[in-house]
This record gives structure tokens, C-alpha cells and sequence, in this order.
């Protein structure tokens, strides 16, 4: 889309992103919460931030991830 093209979602590389997003969603759903504490280490290291104290409650759910900021202290 920056260089002046059409979106597509079926582009590969946006798929491969999806892929890594579903796997960090999905090792999060499936960690037992005291393993997973605030987020899954797959999860944390997708998102783009994540502040202090911030905590995720699975299940959650992105198609990137690699965009999401999140301030100090949210819960989702």
C-alpha cells in the first residue's frame, strides 16, 4: 500500500504475518495461566509494545499484531 499498490490480503508476506500472529494467539489460548502470567513470551515479543503492568486474558485474538501498542497498566 505505500508504494502506490491495491491492498491484498492474499499477499504471502501478510499471510506469513497472520501465520506468526495466529501461532502467538494460539500458544497463548493454550498456556495454563500461571505458566502464561500477563502474556504468553510468544505474544510479548509480537506486539509492537507493551507497557508496564499491561495484561492479556486468553483468548485474544490479532491478524498482525505488529502494530499494537499497549500503555502501561491494560488489561484486555
Amino acid at each position: 500500500m505505500m508504494s502506490g499498490q491495491w491492498y491484498s490480503c492474499l499477499d504471502p508476506d501478510l499471510e506469513a504475518m497472520r501465520a506468526t500472529a495466529r501461532a502467538a494467539c494460539h500458544a497463548h489460548r493454550i498456556m495454563a495461566p500461571e505458566d502464561r502470567g500477563a502474556m504468553a513470551p510468544s505474544l510479548a515479543r509480537l506486539l509492537a509494545y507493551t507497557g508496564p503492568g499491561c495484561f492479556i486474558e486468553a483468548p485474544f485474538h490479532c491478524s498482525y499484531g505488529v502494530n499494537t501498542t499497549l500503555g502501561a497498566g491494560v488489561y484486555l
